[in-house]
């Protein structure tokens, strides 16, 4: 079983793969399908990340200011998946 630095990583190339796959989709219906499942695994892995690996990492190092920078960059990218999502409504 991979530990949570390996899940981690593996997110991220999920949803790395993801986005490749929608560069090279063509209809539009496709396309949809794919970001809204890229949302999906983004909002759960910020989730996972901020509520068990950050607090995790901040009590084991000295300086925390990476881990608050990843956190600022979390609210930027939920805020990101929060527009995107109400353009759908728009």
């Amino acid at each position: 079983m991979p530990n949570a630095t390996q899940m981690i990583r593996q997110d991220h190339k999920k949803v790395e793969g993801l986005f490749k796959k929608f560069q090279q989709t063509k209809g539009a219906q496709a396309k949809r399908r794919l970001a809204e499942n890229a949302m999906a695994e983004l909002v759960v892995h910020a989730a996972l990340e901020e509520e068990i690996f950050y607090p995790a990492v901040k009590k084991e190092v000295e300086d925390g200011s990476l881990v608050q920078e990843a956190i600022e960059e979390h609210q930027t990218v939920k805020q990101l998946i929060s527009e995107l999502k109400g353009m759908d409504q728009a």
